[in-house]
Formats: structure tokens, C-alpha cells, sequence
């Protein structure tokens, strides 16, 4: 694993920022700025300021420090400083916001756990490097590998420009979904991510939503009321059935007492995936479940040992689980799965999602596939991907394609273009797909002049 460049004399971004002489500016003023505070005042450093967006800048007070916007904290201490952004967000113009303050400023981002726990310094970097390098070689890609090392240099630097992004759809596209899959959706929050599976594979079989929050499972129950073959479960998910502690807060923020200190607690049923499942098998198992991921793999011994279920699991709540979590699934099921880490949209390092595929459905990735336009009903035209051309079609026709063309049918394919590999058709998708309307005709004419 390559060394981090931070360089000397700063072993990681806390040493960096203990030992800053131009003022630190805490941008925020949520739990986020709270965590940073605090440790850098036990490194013995006070930040100078604390500002907010002008949205949020209303003349509060956070901390004991006066919050206002950037231009009136820049109007204090100067245009010299250190900007501390100190939440998280995946909104493509927040983030655009903070690649800004980068280019513009000098801006260092801390990389506070989710769910509490150790920081990742470099003293934890030396005592983990075995793990991490034995983790490391885990994963069957160059792409995750560059994901892991730069989420680790990350960490150490705050530097958010090394961070890679990942779009989901294509991410997503790892787990080599067959015909008619099954869905197990562990920490289901309002049903968001069961609607988008349906959307993604409308011939589904079954979906079953885990959901403990009772605010959340009320509206998940909702949302996914009209849709065939869903059942929802309100536990928490963990390695022994039983009752469980879960602290409750606000949107997606609940989570197992020991990994969420503040909230209201109370006490809610606890499951384990092999019993939700009784032995059945499942197509894709989604876990995001805030810190909880390491117990709801034990609880899933069985059913991944046996059946090998592609996993989509969330490795960023806890310092550690970039790491332990693929050393764990490789424990539980000893050379089943090959293993990709992906990292989406997100400042800080969150949204990282260790993919776990079965090595048998794995080499599907390297199947031949096609990307194609099809001309709908209406005259408008559609572009998507798949491995088997001619079945593709006649779903489309048959109203199993996809959304967009179920109300346009029938369809006709006029461009088709052969592919080495999913990862390869992906890519070309969205390049059609960002052509203009006359664009996608000229292509469309050059098949049938």
C-alpha cells in the first residue's frame, strides 16, 4: 500500500492542524463541527472562527463563537486561513462548493467517523497496516485498489481532491443481477432504495425491507404499499435475534445504541439474515445499517456460506470497516466472492460500498454486451445496454424494459454497437446518452440509411 505524501513534519491531518499558526476557520455548526472542536481543543488548538453558508449564517451561535458568513469571517482574520469544512454532503452544488473553497483557500477536511470510534491517524495507519495490506488484496481490481489508497491518503491528509467518485447506477451494475432477482434491503429507511430496485428490475421477485426506526418504517410500509411482493419488517438487524438498544434521530440517522450516543433509546426487535430468510436463497443483499454491518454479516454465516448472495455493504461507518469488513466476508465464506470497492458522490469519505460478488456470477462482467437505441411508439428515442440483444427487445415490447419506454411501446431497434465488457457498455451508454437528439439520429441513420 503507497505511503501517504502528506509530508513532513506532519504525521496526518490532526498533527497538521494542532500545529497550524494561521486561523482555523470551523465551516458548520452541526455534530460534525462539534466532534472536530473537541479534539482539537484536546490537541491543545482553539479554532478562530466558525462560519456557516449565507443561508444558514443568521447570526447564531455555536460553540461560544458568533457564526456568520465567510465574507464576514474573512473581514476578521484575513484572507490567510485554514478552512475546516466540517459536515457532509452529497449535493453536487455543496460539493461544488467545497472544491471551490479548495482551489481557492487552503481548506483541510478532517475524517470524522460516522459512528465514533478511533480516528484514523497515523499511529492507527501503523498499527493496522497488516490488515489493511491483507484487505487490500482482497479486491479484484486496479479501480478499487486506487479507491482504498486514496480514501487512506484521505483520511490522513484531508485533502478532498484525491477523494474518486463513482456514479451508483454504474456502481451498481457490479452486483450482475439475473432475471427476476430477490432483495433483501437491510436498513430499507422510507423505501427509497426498494423503489429504485423495482425501477431497475421491474420482473423482480421479492423484496423484503428491514427497517427498525418506527418513524421511517411507517412511511417505508407507504411508499411500497402498491407494490407486489414486498414485505417490510420493523427490527434491527444484528447477529443474535432478540431485542436491541436503537438510539432514534432525525432522517437516516438512527442507529444501534453502542453507535449513535445521542438520541432518544428505546428497545426494538433484532433479526439476523438467516432467520429473515429461513434458508432461502437471496439474489442481492444491501446493508446500510450504521455501524451495525460487521454483526449483520455474522448473523448472515449461513446464508453466505451456502448461498453466496451478492452484497452491497456500506464500509464507512466505522474507521475500520474499509478494512475488516472484506477481511470478515472472506472469513465467513472462504473463497466465494470476488470483492469491489466503489465510492460514490460525497464529501467526506462517505458512501464507500465494498461490493462482494460470487465468483461464478462474477465473469459475467466479462461477457460480451451491446448498447443500443431503440425508436418508441411516440418517435422518441431510447438508449440502454444488455447482454442478450434479442431478449432485451422483446422485454421492452413486452412491458418489462425499462420506465421510459413501458408507455411508448411498441419498439423498434435501429443502432446497436457490440461491447467487450458491462464496465465498457456502461461507459458508452452515457456517452449516448449525453448526445443531442440529432446526434442520436445520425447514428440511428447510419444503421438504416
Amino acid at each position: 500500500m503507497p505511503a501517504p505524501s502528506l509530508g513532513a513534519p506532519y504525521a496526518d491531518v490532526w498533527s497538521r492542524l494542532a500545529a497550524e499558526k494561521r486561523p482555523l476557520l470551523i465551516y458548520g455548526m452541526g455534530d460534525g463541527a462539534e466532534r472536530i472542536i473537541d479534539h482539537l481543543q484536546a490537541l491543545g488548538r482553539c479554532p478562530e472562527g466558525v462560519f456557516a453558508s449565507d443561508e444558514f449564517a443568521r447570526g447564531n451561535e455555536f460553540r461560544g463563537y458568533r457564526v456568520g458568513t465567510l465574507d464576514d469571517a474573512l473581514s476578521v482574520f484575513g484572507s490567510d486561513v485554514v478552512i475546516v469544512p466540517a459536515f457532509a454532503s452529497s449535493l453536487p452544488d455543496v460539493m461544488a462548493r467545497m472544491e471551490r473553497l479548495a482551489r481557492e483557500y487552503t481548506a483541510v477536511m478532517p475524517d470524522m467517523p460516522v459512528c465514533g470510534g478511533a480516528l484514523f491517524t497515523a499511529d492507527y495507519a501503523a498499527a493496522h497496516r497488516d490488515e489493511m495490506e491483507t484487505a487490500r488484496l482482497l479486491f479484484s481490481d486496479d479501480a478499487s485498489r486506487r479507491t482504498f489508497d486514496a480514501v487512506s491518503e484521505f483520511r490522513l491528509t484531508g485533502d478532498i481532491s484525491l477523494l474518486p467518485h463513482v456514479p451508483r447506477e454504474e456502481a451498481d451494475a457490479l452486483a450482475c443481477l439475473s432475471a427476476a432477482p430477490s432483495f433483501l434491503d437491510l436498513g430499507a429507511y422510507d423505501g427509497d432504495t426498494a423503489l429504485s430496485f423495482a425501477a431497475a428490475h421491474p420482473d423482480y421477485t421479492s423484496i423484503t425491507a428491514v427497517e427498525p426506526d418506527p418513524s421511517n418504517y411507517r412511511k417505508l410500509t407507504a411508499n411500497t404499499a402498491d407494490m407486489k411482493n414486498v414485505t417490510a419488517v420493523c427490527a434491527a438487524v444484528s447477529d443474535i435475534c432478540g431485542e436491541a438498544d436503537f438510539t432514534v434521530c432525525k432522517g437516516r440517522s438512527s442507529a444501534l445504541a453502542p453507535y449513535r450516543k445521542k438520541g432518544r433509546v428505546r428497545t426494538v426487535p433484532s433479526v439476523t439474515i438467516d432467520a429473515l430468510l429461513g434458508g432461502a436463497p437471496v439474489d442481492l443483499i444491501k446493508m446500510d445499517i450504521e455501524g451495525a454491518e460487521a454483526a449483520a454479516l455474522m448473523g448472515g454465516r449461513e446464508t453466505l456460506s451456502r448461498h453466496a448472495p451478492a452484497l452491497a455493504v456500506s464500509a464507512y461507518h466505522k474507521t475500520e470497516d474499509i478494512f475488516s469488513l472484506p477481511l470478515l466476508v472472506e472469513q465467513l465464506a472462504p473463497g466465494r466472492y470476488d470483492m469491489f470497492l466503489r465510492k460514490l458522490p460525497y464529501y467526506p469519505a462517505w458512501d464507500i460500498i465494498l461490493y462482494c460478488i460470487p465468483k461464478i456470477r462474477a465473469s459475467v462482467q466479462q461477457r460480451e454486451c451491446h448498447v443500443y437505441l431503440v425508436r418508441c411508439a411516440d418517435g422518441s428515442l431510447y438508449c440502454g445496454w444488455t447482454t442478450d440483444l434479442a431478449a432485451r427487445i422483446r422485454a421492452h415490447n413486452n412491458g418489462r424494459g425499462a420506465k421510459y419506454t413501458r408507455s411508448r411501446r411498441p419498439v423498434e431497434l435501429v443502432w446497436h454497437e457490440r461491447t467487450e465488457s458491462r464496465s465498457e457498455a456502461l461507459r458508452r451508454e452515457a456517452e449516448i446518452k449525453k448526445l443531442s437528439h440529432a446526434e442520436k439520429e445520425k447514428l440511428a441513420g447510419a444503421m438504416h440509411p
